[in-house]
């Protein structure tokens, strides 16, 4: 009979108790036992796989600092980006504004009235356009 536990070979015993022992672990590294395990097994092993740990550190911190980068390249173009609507509607509704005020005054009230208010509401819309642009950012 091959070498079995005496809990198992002996039939005095009713139960038989097993015991499972399960271990993990997260991270970059090891637990130091088993890499002291590695260590023994293969000579240089754990200081491999520390530099492994570091190197992949590095990298996913220049990997972090990059896009942190470009999050704020983003968001400053944006604002220039809606800077510059704002702009460009405000010359635009000034412009019909103006051109409104000058054909009233030559005489035409009604079509300078339209041209004017025209103006007016379109820097409505320039407005209503940029909020609901930024809103949906």
């Amino acid at each position: 009979m091959p070498d079995l536990p005496k809990a198992i070979s002996n039939p005095q015993n009713k139960g038989v108790i097993l015991t499972q022992v399960k271990a993990s672990f997260n991270g970059p590294l090891p637990p130091p036992d088993l890499l002291r395990g590695y260590e023994e097994s293969s000579p240089g092993a754990a200081d491999r796989i520390i530099s492994m740990a570091e190197r992949q550190l590095a990298h996913n911190q220049t990997l972090q600092t990059r896009m942190l980068e470009a999050t704020i390249a983003d968001r400053k173009r944006d604002f220039a980006e809606g800077r510059l609507g704002q702009i460009c509607g405000l010359i635009v509704a000034l412009s019909f504004i103006a051109a409104g005020t000058y054909v009233a005054s030559t005489g035409h009230p009604w079509p300078g009235a339209v041209i004017g208010g025209g103006g007016v509401g379109l820097q409505a819309l320039v407005a209503l356009f940029i909020r609901s642009r930024a809103k949906s950012e």
